[in-house]
């Protein structure tokens, strides 16, 4: 890889590290007539900054959107395939995320290999162990997006204040 390249993905790496998300969802639509399992693989991330997200995008592909809902911001999404190796590359950088990261990863291999399709070359419906594999990968990175981790630079006990007058 390019110097400026691997630069580039650091950064990403520290944005994603700090502002990002690791999304896997499930949801279910119709489809033909027929209701259907879709799953979707995305990162994305959330800023006020509107220059960040054009440079994301113009580096990284995906698209911007704009969040007038809540907050007023500003969001960098990218899905599927360009996610699944944006990840990967930039896992080596990598340093809070990581363990969402290598599940994102995983979730996305399962489904590459995921052979469920008719005789048609269509996909079909995928085996209950399929889904609960898939869901159970779901909630793995959910319970890491939500695990509380203590800061050491904060000091958050108190010292007993008999020992301060004693001093």
């Amino acid at each position: 890889m390019k110097q400026k390249y691997i630069a580039q993905l650091a950064y990403l790496a520290g944005i994603v590290d700090g502002e990002g998300s690791f999304i896997l969802s499930y949801r279910q639509r119709m489809l033909n007539g027929y209701l259907r399992n879709s799953y979707e693989q995305k990162i994305s991330i959330s800023q006020k900054d509107g220059r960040i997200m054009d440079w994301l995008k113009g580096t990284f592909g995906g698209f911007v959107r704009w969040q007038k809902i809540e907050s007023h911001m500003y969001q960098w999404i990218i899905t599927d395939y360009k996610a699944y190796e944006l990840t990967k590359r930039m896992l080596p950088f990598l340093r809070y995320k990581n363990d969402q990261a290598r599940l994102f990863i995983r979730y996305f291999e399962r489904r590459k290999c995921d052979k469920s399709r008719d005789r048609f070359n269509r996909f079909s419906s995928l085996s209950e162990h399929e889904i609960e594999e898939r869901e159970k990968l779901i909630r793995e990175i959910k319970s890491l997006k939500h695990s509380w981790r203590e800061c050491a630079a904060v000091e958050t006990k108190c010292e007993d204040s008999s020992n301060e007058e004693k001093l």
